[in-house]
């Protein structure tokens, strides 16, 4: 992928996410807490968590959030993601 590719990438990837309004950034540990960071400062949101994979262990400032947005670098098997939506279906039910 060129440098510019990347960039268009990373735009409409962040436009979706602000589509969304997320009220949370939450980072998967370890590797997506930079694009975490990066993502909630190109869209201004204060409040970023992270999740612990290993752990099924989720950390983050705001208590009740309505919407949240997980973040990692890359997928390999799908494990992370399958373990972010039991952990949203048994945590955040709505």
């Amino acid at each position: 992928m060129s440098e510019k590719e990347g960039e268009l990438y990373f735009t409409r990837i962040t436009e979706m996410i602000r589509d969304f309004n997320p009220e949370v950034i939450v980072g998967v540990a370890r590797t997506g807490m930079t694009y975490a960071v990066w993502v909630a400062q190109e869209l201004e949101i204060k409040d970023i968590g992270i999740y612990w994979p290993n752990h099924i262990r989720i950390a983050i400032p705001n208590a009740d959030p309505k919407r949240m947005v997980f973040v990692d670098d890359n997928t390999v098997s799908g494990s992370s993601y399958l373990q972010v939506k039991e952990l949203m279906a048994r945590d955040y039910p709505n």
